[in-house]
């Protein structure tokens, strides 16, 4: 099966698409049992980064889980959200999944490190958090990711290009994005114009998009 580059002003929804949600962090409420989750994910972590896990992983960077915490806190209490369906992509030790669960959410966590989703998957169960955990990429089928000018470029797989957004995969395993209403990504840098685009073409609308960018800044997206 081969692919080409996606063209961007074929393919891109247009720019109303997604409007920016303001997150007030200082309206944000945040239970006591987050903050015990925060504690005991932070305590572990540090104990397995002192292991060595750090090393084995060294591109792994965790958002700052306080920040995420209160951005996902003050969504659910503003009421922006429109369904409690949460799926993060790139989960790595899945401390922003269980800050959803915690607060109410179906959470599912996206991470190709398979021994990562092991260890969150064992936070999750000590904590007594019920949360799914997927070994995979969070691109679907037909969608790839390469290097482009000034960052990375969105492909799509020839079988797949089309102007329809009903003719795109927006499916994971037995996932499917088009249920999901709040999803939770902290790309590189690089990343960031393709997770727009990416989450443009399988999102429903109403989802929102929280992109942590780091140094304790989030943004949010609703998708129209």
């Amino acid at each position: 099966m081969s692919f080409h580059e996606s063209d961007i002003a074929n393919l891109e929804s247009d720019s109303d698409s997604l409007e920016e949600i303001e997150i007030d962090l200082s309206k944000a409420v945040i239970p006591k049992r987050v903050k015990a989750w925060l504690d005991f994910s932070d305590q572990k972590s540090t104990e397995w980064y002192a292991e060595g896990l750090g090393e084995k992983y060294p591109r792994h960077t965790m958002s700052d889980p306080e920040v995420v915490a209160g951005a996902i806190a003050f969504l659910t209490r503003e009421g922006y959200l429109s369904g409690n369906q949460f799926c993060e992509w790139g989960s790595g030790l899945g401390v922003a999944a269980g800050v959803a669960a915690i607060l109410g959410m179906d959470a599912v966590g996206i991470e190709r490190e398979e021994e990562l989703t092991e260890k969150a998957a064992s936070l999750a169960k000590e904590f007594g958090l019920s949360i799914t955990y997927l070994p995979t990429s969070f691109l679907p089928e037909g969608f790839e990711e390469t290097e482009g000018i000034g960052g990375k470029d969105l492909l799509i797989y020839d079988d797949h290009l089309s102007r329809e957004r009903s003719a795109l995969s927006t499916t994971i395993g037995d996932l499917d994005y088009a249920d999901i209403d709040l999803v939770l990504i902290y790309p590189w840098p690089d990343q960031e114009e393709m997770i727009l685009q990416l989450f443009e073409f399988v999102a429903s609308p109403d989802t929102i998009l929280l992109m942590y960018l780091g140094d304790g800044e989030i943004a949010g997206f609703l998708k129209s």
